[in-house]
């Protein structure tokens, strides 16, 4: 996948990459262009929110896992 992912960036007609994974691309692969890592805060701002969300999508596909 990291090789797909590779090829795919190192033919995109960009002139920078913006990745906004927690993992450090630059670091799994090298590419031809630069990668700009970007960051981000998430605050629930009502109930229900994200979180209870992604437990009811869980709990529907059986995998029962609290999220808090």
């Amino acid at each position: 996948q990291l090789e797909g992912l590779r090829q795919t960036m190192n033919r995109a007609d960009v002139d920078a990459i913006v990745s906004g994974t927690p993992i450090d691309l630059m670091a799994l692969m090298d590419v031809n262009k630069p990668i700009l890592r970007a960051s981000y805060e998430f605050a629930e701002l009502e109930e229900p929110g994200l979180a209870d969300a992604v437990e009811q999508f869980l709990y529907r596909v059986g995998l029962d896992v609290p999220c808090s």
